[in-house]
């Protein structure tokens, strides 16, 4: 299956925008198919003497693989059709999937206005709550995801941002013209870190009892288990 020459040999070709064949023919010569940045094949292109000429626009054009486009002889014979078959490796062939499948019909926002006396008088008031319901996107998996109550998203842990410091030179906060008092007060509280080391010195203390109570226990023969 061949992709007519265009570029050079037909500028005005309907793939050329901005001077450029979107399909992105005809394609860079390639001894083994790789696999570009966007998760995109980059087939096999051999440059190799398999050739043939094709009139395009009255001229005749010299054709060769980078002229062919990827297909799998198979389904076009049963097809009976032509058939652009590519292999794409990324996530976003799940979310181009699904975008077509349940994408629905298509939508327009459009504003209705009266001219009276070459002035115009607004017939048509924005809905912004009705326009949001009806612009939503839901899909039909989403949908049954939502009907059957499943989860849509799940915590695990927290997370909290410690304020990392050097010894003594943690931010010491205070109001405007503050006094002597509170600048102590201030001076003796303690950052976030070092009252997260202080807890985990007191939670190691009490598991250090912990073991210890249990070493006890065992020596006593009061405590099974490892």
């Amino acid at each position: 299956m061949i992709h007519t020459p265009c570029g050079i040999h037909n500028p005005n070709a309907p793939c050329m925008v901005n001077g450029k064949c979107k399909r992105r023919f005809p394609r860079e010569y390639r001894e083994d198919t790789e696999m570009d940045v966007n998760g995109f094949t980059l087939p096999k292109c051999p440059k190799n003497e398999r050739s043939f000429t094709m009139k395009v626009k009255g001229k005749e054009v010299t054709v060769d693989n980078r002229w062919v486009v990827p297909h799998n002889p198979h389904l076009l014979k049963y097809m009976k059709s032509h058939l652009n078959v590519e292999a794409v490796n990324s996530i976003a062939t799940v979310f181009y999937v699904f975008k077509y499948m349940f994408k629905g019909d298509d939508k327009a926002f459009m504003e209705m206005n009266d001219s009276i006396d070459n002035e115009v008088h607004q017939a048509l008031n924005y809905n912004e709550v009705k326009s949001y319901e009806d612009f939503r996107y839901i899909s039909a998996a989403e949908a049954h995801w939502r009907l059957s109550d499943y989860w849509l998203y799940r915590l695990s842990h927290s997370v909290d941002r410690l304020p990392v410091h050097l010894e003594d030179e943690q931010s010491v906060y205070m109001g405007e013209n503050p006094d002597e008092d509170e600048m102590k007060n201030a001076a003796k509280k303690d950052s976030k870190l070092m009252a997260f080391f202080k807890i985990n010195q007191e939670k190691q203390k009490q598991i250090d009892e912990a073991n210890a109570t249990i070493k006890k226990l065992r020596s006593e023969g009061l405590c099974l288990g490892s």
